[in-house]
């Protein structure tokens, strides 16, 4: 039996957040949203089933840097993709060294940020069934 692969998009910028969630259903991808930092740390907590995570770098509540700290630092088997409009590159460069899955900077063409999905996806857990 298939079961889509589920994707955490935590934003708080609602265009955004529901722009992305919305390109990347239709990519065969299921959605968990989160509109701050801190309700995207109450589903890592809860164990939401995501097999990826795209965190926003500025939020209220945690930052996407805390958020993929906290993944780290719980050992969460969860490849991460940071995302910002305003990043230095200083910060690019932390979340690479420390294992983020990729860095994108806004606004993301639909085709780039569907393709950095999908292969980190796949690299962290291989091709997808069908």
């Amino acid at each position: 039996m298939y079961t889509p692969r589920r994707i955490l998009i935590a934003d708080d910028d609602s265009d955004i957040r529901l722009g992305a969630s919305d390109l990347l259903a239709n990519s065969g991808l299921e959605i968990v949203q989160a509109a701050d930092g801190s309700q995207a740390m109450r589903l890592l907590n809860e164990g939401c089933g995501a097999h990826l995570a795209l965190f926003d770098i500025q939020m209220p509540g945690f930052t996407g840097l805390e958020l993929f700290q906290h993944v780290i630092d719980h050992k969460l088997n969860l490849p991460c993709i940071l995302w910002s409009g305003d990043a230095t590159a200083g910060t690019e460069q932390f979340a690479l060294e420390r294992g983020a899955s990729a860095f994108l900077h806004k606004p993301v063409p639909p085709k780039i940020l569907r393709e950095r999905v999908l292969a980190a996806l796949e690299q962290h857990w291989g091709p997808r069934a069908n």
